[in-house]
């Protein structure tokens, strides 16, 4: 009995499951299933005549298991009707193909220069499937999905991806830009610089349109693969994005709302909301909250100096050099006082805001520093 932990197999069945396919009948059967892909035929018709068989109680079941005693030289058998471990399609047998949809496609592998663009694999199952450098371009996967699906350095642009599952899928390499989305769940995907989605999700294809809220959730699962993968940069991207299609809740729930008071409630927080969007960036942004922060200093120097709410009185200059001591919580110092009540109200409010921002600032950019190290 071969030893087996989730889909890892010791060396000796590893090396039959990629041998049996170059005896006589392993390759009669590959060319069996080259011509069934031609037609569409589901390959579990073809393979199904090929399963090992073991007497238990009398009675003849598929095995459960590799058995070392079946692993003979020049002996083919596959374990199950949709084993295809070790196999790899043949491009010219692709070529001209319409369709392999609702097919069992485990385990078997798409070698380089395979042309499967405009294919439909929808409803297929691809676990552990492999596409290496494939064109995939417009292919579509609707209501496909495996584990541990492997699209290395595929060409998968506008792909049709709608209510597509797939969990821990790499996709190292592979450009995805223009792909549709729409109900596809990527669990956990395996990325690398390489790897190219669209800043912003495609939201229309035909008649169909993705929501606010799915596009929240699109953007949730790329921000968390980049950052699984510690492409920070990308992830806080995604972030950013997803934040701003989530707001559409706070719409609807100020939208739906039955008296007054959540009304107000619910503007006060989509205020809120842009705000943190546009002066911080969702706390992600040191860049942006340093331009919040000149702004401000900018801000206050023109109102100290056009109102005169410092004593003695000057121009420009010393008005805006009171304001970066202030927003820097320096002091005054012997710059200037504050003149009435006017004066001490703007200074005590550029003093505050200095703090807040300059606080958020120093934790925002720390925090991208100590990550990316």
């Amino acid at each position: 009995m071969s030893r087996q932990i989730g889909q890892r197999y010791d060396e000796r069945t590893r090396a039959f499951l990629t041998e049996r396919w170059n005896t006589p009948l392993g390759e009669q059967v590959s060319q069996e299933i080259s011509d069934g892909i031609r037609r569409s035929l589901d390959l579990r018709f073809i393979l199904d005549k090929y399963v090992l068989k073991t007497d238990e109680y009398g009675t003849w079941f598929p095995a459960e298991y590799y058995p070392y005693d079946q692993m003979g030289e020049d002996r083919f058998w596959v374990l199950h009707d949709y084993d295809l471990r070790g196999f790899h399609f043949d491009p010219e047998s692709t070529k001209g193909t319409a369709s392999l949809d609702k097919m069992c496609l485990d385990y078997g592998v798409f070698p380089i220069d395979t042309d499967l663009s405009g294919v439909s694999l929808e409803m297929t199952s691809l676990d552990g499937t492999v596409f290496y450098k494939c064109n995939l371009v417009e292919t579509c996967f609707a209501g496909a999905g495996g584990i541990e699906t492997r699209f290395e350095e595929c060409d998968m642009r506008r792909a049709l991806l709608w209510e597509a599952g797939f969990a821990r899928p790499d996709v190292r390499g592979s450009d995805l830009r223009g792909a549709y989305l729409e109900g596809c769940h990527l669990d956990s995907p395996v990325l690398d610089f390489r790897t190219r989605f669209d800043p912003r999700i495609v939201r229309n294809w035909k008649e169909r349109h993705i929501g606010e809220l799915e596009a929240a959730r699109i953007y949730r699962e790329l921000a968390d693969g980049c950052r699984s993968r510690r492409f920070f940069g990308k992830a806080d991207d995604y972030y950013v994005a997803e934040r701003q299609a989530a707001r559409e809740l706070i719409r609807i729930e100020r939208r739906e709302a039955n008296n007054i008071n959540d009304r107000v409630r619910g503007t006060a927080s989509l205020a809120i909301d842009y705000l943190s969007d546009l002066a911080f960036g969702y706390g992600v942004r040191p860049a942006r909250i340093a331009s919040c922060c000149l702004v401000s200093i900018l801000f206050f120097a023109v109102v100290i100096w056009l109102f005169d709410l410092l004593k003695p009185s000057g121009g420009f200059g010393p008005s805006l050099y009171a304001s970066v001591l202030t927003f820097t919580t320096f002091g005054l110092g012997e710059a200037s006082n504050p003149h009435g009540a006017g004066g001490r109200i703007a200074i005590g409010a550029e003093a505050v805001l200095g703090v807040f921002l300059s606080s958020l600032f120093l934790v925002t950019f720390a925090r991208k520093i100590i990550r990316e190290r």
